[in-house]
């Protein structure tokens, strides 16, 4: 209305007209759909940022709006090029978002993000669209990433631990994996363990430093010596535990009594070295140290597990972000700290 003060925003016809392409054209770029040349398609990306263009939801019929204006849809979202919906990891994450939201009529979506998106508009449409209420996300999560959700004005819930490169995040949940690590380290000193070497695939993240970081401060509190030759760090992530310790397990003595490796991936691939060895069962005189699994799968040889409920955490930040959504209560910064639990089968 002329005069209102409120600004009107732009059709899709007006972008294609100020940038002298079809209206096709700037549907095609919209839906990402193949056809249109990389630079057509950044010209039609910069003039709706320009112009403020957004998907006018209600014609395509996208969302079922309620009466408040409410999509009714919360996303779980995965960052990173090698993090898939398929991992086990994941399992009992996306149970338990699946189970929040189903417990409160919302309809759960799913979408991916590479970590290397710069603008709205290289998000999924779910997402650059605002087709939904608030959304979980999880993965390989940074600055550059948090900076571009937040411009999204959505609430939203971040589970891991990422350090300051969340810390404009409004809620977070993360696992407290610096007090499992002084126990297990605790636990496998009272088992006469002393020189305890460390496996991790990669240190690309904030949480792999951190459990670097907890393992040797462990290890010198408690009084151990602290064998740096003893930590094994792979190049890039998913590197393999079992090609790069298969030498050493070829050595006539061992040079460690215990090994801890929190991916329980690379866990797997380390208790068949130790079974090849040692063999199956209690017979093997060292003790593998791990994360639960998704299944609660047990290793074939003693081993002690950091257990912490992936359930109930993902559930946990669910109703967080829920909280958030329905009522539009400003809690302020918010930081849930999980503390997980150690089981022993030695």
């Amino acid at each position: 209305m002329s005069g209102s003060g409120v600004k009107s925003t732009p059709s899709m016809k007006e972008v294609a007209e100020k940038i002298s392409v079809s209206k096709a054209t700037v549907s095609r770029v919209l839906n990402r759909m193949p056809g249109v040349s990389d630079a057509t398609r950044e010209r039609v990306v910069q003039a709706c940022e320009q112009m403020g263009y957004r998907v006018n939801t209600n014609i395509q019929d996208l969302v079922r709006e309620t009466r408040s204006g409410a999509t009714k849809n919360i996303a779980m979202v995965l960052v990173g090029d090698a993090t898939s919906f398929f991992d086990p990891t994941h399992g009992w994450f996306l149970d338990g978002v699946a189970n929040g939201t189903d417990e409160n009529n919302y309809h759960l979506v799913f979408a991916r993000l590479t970590g290397k998106e710069e603008r709205i508009f290289d998000l999924p449409p779910i997402l650059r669209d605002r087709r939904v209420d608030g959304f979980v996300v999880s993965g390989a999560i940074d600055k550059q990433v948090v900076d571009l959700l937040l411009q999204l004005e959505i609430p939203f819930v971040v589970i891991g631990n990422y350090g300051l490169d969340i810390s404009r995040v409004p809620i977070t949940v993360e696992v407290d994996f610096k007090s499992a690590i002084y126990e297990v380290v605790g636990t496998l000193k009272r088992a006469g363990k002393s020189k305890i070497a460390l496996f991790n695939d990669h240190l690309e993240h904030y949480a792999d430093k951190q459990i670097l970081s907890a393992f040797k401060s462990a290890i010198i509190d408690q009084g151990i010596v602290c064998h740096d030759e003893l930590i094994y760090i792979g190049d890039v992530k998913n590197s393999s535990a079992y090609a790069m310790l298969q030498p050493v397990f070829d050595l006539d003595k061992l040079p460690f009594d215990a090994v801890f490796a929190p991916d329980f991936r690379s866990a797997i691939e380390i208790s068949h070295l130790i079974a090849a060895r040692f063999g199956l069962g209690d017979r093997a005189d060292i003790i593998l140290a791990t994360s639960s699994s998704p299944g609660h799968y047990e290793l074939p040889v003693p081993s002690i597990y950091i257990e912490w409920d992936q359930y109930q955490v993902s559930y946990n930040a669910l109703n967080l972000l829920l909280d958030k959504v329905q009522r539009g209560r400003d809690m302020g910064p918010v930081k849930v700290m999980v503390q997980p639990g150690i089981l022993v089968k030695v």
